[in-house]
């Protein structure tokens, strides 16, 4: 007889039941497609793969239904327009990403929506005529970019979905949705084959998950190092850290006030477990260095336009791609190649400065986001870049700074607003210290928990 597995179980306990019984891997597809048509109200994916993909194998992702994201996330034979209405050619090879996925036993169902060109900080798109929803508040987004992975992974349909990350679109939807989030250190877990370095080097790729032994299992996975599943049964081996209380963004604007106040019982509880919290103040983002960050996005989205128009032998038109996203290009095709340059050593110069305080330091603890999840369409791509980019601040000012240095970041559910809301607390390490985060995670999951409120709960699709 199959094991009973109850609502929203982990990867690891998937994988243990499935491991060895094909039937029963079966079964866990098929409820896991039964639990996305109950919350397709939500719209969390678009695109389901018929066949799923998958090798059989028995390994640490045995049976474990994922999704992977519709943006830069190569499936060979099929295409991926990064939720655009531009006419990409299919893809000659899967990632690796996926490649490892596959060959440690996961069942892939399919893509999680995205924003076009993954431009934002909420989840809607033209081209599939879909508004993530977040399940917390169903006239809110769930955040972006990495909006349908969270959404799918809060409602229990999947334990784990693929997320990638260039200005917090790993954590931004991990603290809306109330999950755990962990954007590595660069170039830890690969971007290829399409790509070595993405958004100009801001980029990373990992999976979203609802606890921390699933959050390294998949980084295990994707890493190639098994022996960071393990690091959760770890918990003590990290005693007395230095950490720093960060209260103000680098871009010097306020911080929201009830989320400062709601991470004081944060602090409060580190220091209980015996670890050192102080107040530090983070080097401030000189204008010169956010224009700089600028005009590298800008950059990069040509460059990753220009590849997409190599591939399908296609010039990019007005018509394929939203508004914003159209101004951006045209924006990005006038930077120079001396700019881009000039640009880049503004930003490694940031970086050193930013990685200096952890010679003082252990860990960085701060508030995942500035406000509360947006309302639907207020960060539209169908709005003008103009518009939108400073609305996007309040969710990317304390996440950027990861992006801009390439070092780890872990968003965990310990925060909620007054409407009960999750909210997110972003931790934040050198390079390198993916290993340390999750160590922590592990002993705040242990001391404090969480919760996860939509398991069962059912979102019928809307009619439009």
């Amino acid at each position: 007889m199959a094991p009973v597995l109850s609502p929203g179980a982990s990867a690891r306990a998937i994988a243990q039941a499935v491991r060895g019984d094909a039937r029963y891997r079966a079964e866990v597809r098929q409820r896991s497609l039964a639990r996305l048509a109950e919350v397709a109200g939500l719209e969390a994916v678009c695109d389901l793969f018929d066949p799923v993909l998958e090798t059989g194998a028995d390994g640490v992702l045995a049976g474990v239904p994922m999704l992977v994201k519709d943006l830069s996330f190569a499936v060979a034979g099929r295409v991926c327009a990064n939720g655009s209405d531009f006419p990409a050619a299919p893809s000659a090879a899967n990632a690796v990403l996926l490649e490892r996925y596959l060959a440690a036993g996961a069942q892939v169902l399919g893509r999680s929506h995205s924003p076009e060109l993954g431009g934002g900080s909420a989840c809607e798109s033209r081209r599939w005529d879909m508004a993530t929803r977040n399940p917390y508040d169903t006239d809110r987004s769930s955040g972006g970019s990495s909006g349908g992975a969270a959404v799918a992974v809060a409602t229990g349909a999947v334990p784990l979905a693929q997320a990638s990350d260039a200005g917090g679109s790993i954590t931004i939807p991990a603290a809306l949705c109330g999950l755990v989030g962990l954007k590595p250190t660069h170039g830890l877990v690969p971007l290829g084959p399409e790509r070595v370095e993405g958004a100009a080097g801001f980029a990373a790729q990992n999976a979203l998950a609802r606890d921390i032994g699933d959050a390294a299992l998949a980084l295990a996975v994707g890493a190639g190092d098994p022996g960071l599943a393990a690091v959760p049964q770890q918990i003590g081996q990290q005693a007395g850290l230095r950490i720093g209380l960060v209260t103000q963004a680098v871009d010097g604007g306020p911080t929201d006030a009830g989320m400062l106040k709601r991470l004081t019982p944060v602090a409060e509880r580190l220091r209980a477990l015996g670890h050192r919290v102080d107040p530090v103040l983070l080097p401030a983002l000189p204008e010169a260095v956010a224009r700089a960050e600028r005009r590298l996005r800008l950059a990069a989205l040509a460059a990753t336009v220009a590849g997409m128009e190599r591939a399908a032998g296609v010039a990019a038109r007005p018509q394929h791609f939203e508004p914003a996203t159209w101004s951006r290009l045209q924006a990005g095709r006038q930077v120079s190649g001396v700019e881009v340059l000039e640009a880049r050593e503004a930003v490694l110069r940031y970086r050193a400065d930013f990685e200096a305080i952890f010679e003082k330091v252990d860990v960085l603890v701060s508030p995942a986001l500035n406000a509360p999840a947006p309302p639907l369409h207020r960060l539209s791509l169908m709005r003008s870049d103009a518009e939108t980019q400073p609305l996007n601040r309040d969710y990317t000012c304390f996440t950027r700074p990861w992006n801009l240095t390439g070092c780890p970041s872990l968003c965990l559910p310990l925060s909620r607003d007054e409407a009960g809301r999750p909210e997110g607390v972003l931790f934040g390490a050198a390079r390198g210290g993916d290993a340390l985060l999750l160590s922590l995670g592990a002993e705040l999951e242990a001391a404090i928990g969480w919760r996860h409120d939509h398991l069962t709960t059912s979102f019928p699709r809307r009619d439009r």
